[in-house]
């Protein structure tokens, strides 16, 4: 049986996700700016900074969701992800909630090939990379 919670104002109301959230959102101001890189973004990440919508948002949202199940990557399934703060960041962690997988944001992350490296010689997981524009 489904939870459900009671507003201050007596209204009941069921529980949401956080993509239930996002897709809210979405569906209110489409065309909002929703997120925005530091001006800075070619010295993190390389490129041009982004400005996105929340509809820009939603669609990256869906197709970061698509690259990670093309990976084989799925429902409660650990991402590890390695970004500077940038748009691709959120983005990444909210197709996982969407996806129903565990975002595993590294805050201090060492190089990319000492990770692969670690993983292979102690057999904890295959590496594969993926990226969506």
């Amino acid at each position: 049986m489904r939870q459900r919670h009671v507003c201050n104002h007596g209204a009941i109301r069921e529980p949401t996700t956080i993509d239930g959230l996002v897709r809210r959102a979405v569906d209110a101001r489409p065309n909002e700016e929703a997120l925005a890189d530091a001006p800075n973004r070619d010295t993190l990440e390389g490129g041009l900074p982004q400005r996105l919508t929340r509809t820009e948002v939603d669609a990256r949202i869906d197709s970061a969701v698509a690259d990670l199940r093309a990976a084989g990557v799925g429902p409660g399934a650990t991402v590890g992800i390695q970004l500077a703060t940038v748009v691709e960041l959120p983005i990444t962690q909210l197709a996982c909630f969407r996806m129903e997988a565990v975002a595993a944001p590294d805050a201090d992350p060492p190089s990319l090939s000492d990770l692969i490296a670690h993983l292979r010689d102690h057999e904890i997981a295959s590496y594969t990379p993926v990226s969506y524009t």
